[in-house]
């Protein structure tokens, strides 16, 4: 998944429930931000949350 961002680091608001990532509660999913030129800036791995 793709999404524009205005954001310089990735923090805990950037990770996503299961329905919007396609993925099952519980899996673990790495965020890139990534400039323009594909650089990376900053990863971040989490669980995806169980829906509450």
């Amino acid at each position: 998944m793709e999404e524009p961002t205005g954001v310089f680091r990735l923090t805990p608001r950037c990770e996503r429930r299961p329905a919007e990532l396609g993925v099952p509660a519980g899996r673990q999913v790495r965020v890139e931000l990534r400039d323009a030129d594909g650089h990376l800036l900053d990863s971040l791995t989490f669980t995806v949350p169980s829906i509450d």
